[in-house]
């Protein structure tokens, strides 16, 4: 299947954002969304706050590399360490979870 062929079958589960660790285009609802609030980080689970949204995949492989540090978001200097604790708590459960 070509590349082509995979963003519109994928554009027809919704709507289609990049994860900024892997690159991969995936469905919206596969991702995490995190929001900037001033110099912070959180998780969005709604999917409503204004703001620059950075998304990354719910698979275990991307989400240990975003917590290890070991890449920033975009062209940002955001990290790991900029998250919230209580997003960062939820990343963790989710990097355990199904």
């Amino acid at each position: 299947m070509t590349k082509k062929h995979r963003l519109l079958r994928l554009k027809a589960q919704g709507p289609v954002r990049t994860c900024v660790i892997c690159r991969q285009p995936r469905a919206q609802r596969r991702l995490y969304r995190l929001v900037r609030e001033g110099a912070d980080l959180r998780v969005e689970r709604k999917k409503t706050l204004p703001g620059r949204g950075y998304y990354i995949c719910r698979d275990g492989e991307c989400l240990k590399i975003f917590l290890a540090g070991r890449r920033r978001l975009g062209r940002s200097s955001l990290t790991a360490a900029a998250l919230d604790q209580q997003s960062l708590e939820f990343l963790r459960a989710g990097m355990d979870g199904p």
